[in-house]
């Protein structure tokens, strides 16, 4: 009966351990050695294992167990546009030499008068800079040889007298059908510091090569006149905000591929957004735009050459915009004395003022009118050699714009050059094919122009 009695309590005892160690080992195994993970979808992404307080104490536990975001290839982020622009202009002067520049040559790209002509093919390649990128426009065309004649080679003034470096001429040829060429990087400077070194267009004035960025066809006396075309070097541009930005430049000089002396040329831009719709920016360029002579290892005309630009852009409703543009230059006069055989400096000013109306998105119409004055004849007078004469020109444009297509413009223009002396072309013509004198020039010249213009 005691035997009995005994069996019956270890069997409980037994049983009743056994449950409680099996109550232990169920509930160590269900619980868990780090929080549950999220389920993955697109709503609740998976969480990286370096989240837990174990593992986020291992640095590289984050970059092994997430791999770094994959980059598309650098070559589909290339950027192809380009650009078709031709025109016929008619001169009401009937210039004997069928162009529209007269002595000055205050007009550069609609140069040719009574025919067709192709002024600029241009092809855009570039890449946004991500932290690196870069641009190359290839130009081609009487616009392309243009600007390629104002690359300074020092002789502007002096003529065959003037001893020029091979380099130069040969520079002239090689850099002639590329309007830009840059390397871009974005520094990872604050808001980011981009700095660009090559070739680029001048930061000078808001007109612009291409034709179908401005209001107007033709451009005006400002841009033909009183600032350079091109630059070779380095530029660095910082946003401070969202309202304003600067530039700064260091380059070889006005229209320098290959530079002309020792010295070289700075630059600064100041562009603020104060007001919705409202646009100031100020620019300055200075430096010694003198020739080096090798035979006497001397920089020939070593004075500085200021000249500031402000431009002012308000646009006042989707239809209606307004803009301003006034400059003023500078360079004290060493080479080239005055009719009265004094030296004086050489100042150049000018104001253009411009509107923009748009009724529609195809239909605009776009009035310029500009003064500008050359004291010394600098800009205007020496590039024939007639030195010493100052100019004031005046011009008067009107613009129709229509739109056939997005990528399709056409442009109706007619202008009306003045000037206080006979500095324009008539139909009688120069029989030493440089119009001096009352004989074959006015003071005044029309034209009517259409203009075509394609991008892609």
């Amino acid at each position: 009966m005691m035997l009995r009695k005994q069996l019956r309590w270890s069997l409980a005892y037994n049983l009743v351990l056994v449950l409680i160690v099996s109550a232990g080992l169920t509930a160590f195994a269900e619980e868990p050695s780090m929080p549950p993970m999220p389920p993955m979808t697109e709503e609740r992404p998976m969480a990286p294992m370096a989240e837990t307080p174990v593992m986020a104490q291992m640095p590289m536990a984050s970059m092994m167990m997430v791999p770094p975001k994959s980059e598309e290839p650098w070559y589909k982020n290339i950027e192809i546009s380009g650009l078709v622009d031709a025109y016929y202009s008619y001169n009401f002067n009937h210039p004997a030499s069928l162009t529209n520049q007269g002595v000055t040559r205050a007009r550069n790209f609609d140069v040719e008068e009574d025919q067709f002509q192709l002024s600029l093919a241009e092809l855009v390649i570039q890449k946004a800079p991500s932290p690196v990128g870069f641009r190359v426009d290839l130009a081609f065309g009487p616009t392309a040889d243009l600007i390629a004649q104002h690359e300074n080679t020092g002789c502007l003034l002096l003529g065959a007298s003037c001893v020029v470096d091979a380099n130069q001429i040969k520079g002239k040829e090689t850099f002639k059908n590329i309007k830009q060429a840059y390397i871009s990087w974005t520094a990872p400077v604050g808001r980011g510091l981009t700095i660009d070194v090559g070739k680029f267009e001048t930061w000078m004035m808001a007109e612009m090569t291409e034709s179908n960025l401005n209001w107007n066809y033709s451009r005006s006396f400002i841009y033909s006149l009183a600032i350079p075309y091109f630059h070779a070097g380095i530029r660095a541009g910082y946003p401070i905000t969202d309202t304003l930005a600067v530039h700064a430049y260091f380059v070889n000089g006005w229209d320098n591929d290959t530079d002309t002396n020792r010295q070289k040329t700075f630059g600064t831009e100041i562009a603020w957004n104060p007001l919705p719709g409202l646009m100031i920016v100020q620019n300055w360029i200075g430096g010694v735009e003198g020739f080096y002579e090798p035979l006497t290892g001397q920089t020939v005309g070593t004075n500085w050459r200021n000249v500031w630009d402000t431009n002012v852009t308000y646009i006042a409703t989707n239809k209606l915009a307004f803009m301003l543009d006034a400059v003023q230059g500078f360079e004290p006069n060493t080479t080239i004395p005055n009719p009265n055989g004094s030296f004086s400096p050489f100042r150049w000013s000018g104001v253009a003022g411009y509107a923009r109306f748009a009724p529609t998105d195809r239909l605009a119409f776009s009035p310029r009118l500009e003064w500008f004055r050359d004291n010394g004849g600098l800009r205007t007078g020496a590039v024939h050699h007639v030195p010493g004469i100052t100019k004031t020109l005046y011009e008067l444009t009107w613009t129709n714009e229509f739109k056939i297509s997005k990528n399709l413009i056409t442009r109706l223009e007619f202008r009306r050059d003045m000037s206080d002396k006979n500095v324009f072309e008539n139909q009688t013509g120069c029989t030493s094919g440089i119009p001096i004198g009352s004989l074959c020039t006015k003071n005044h010249q029309d034209t009517v122009l259409v203009g075509v213009m394609y991008t892609f």
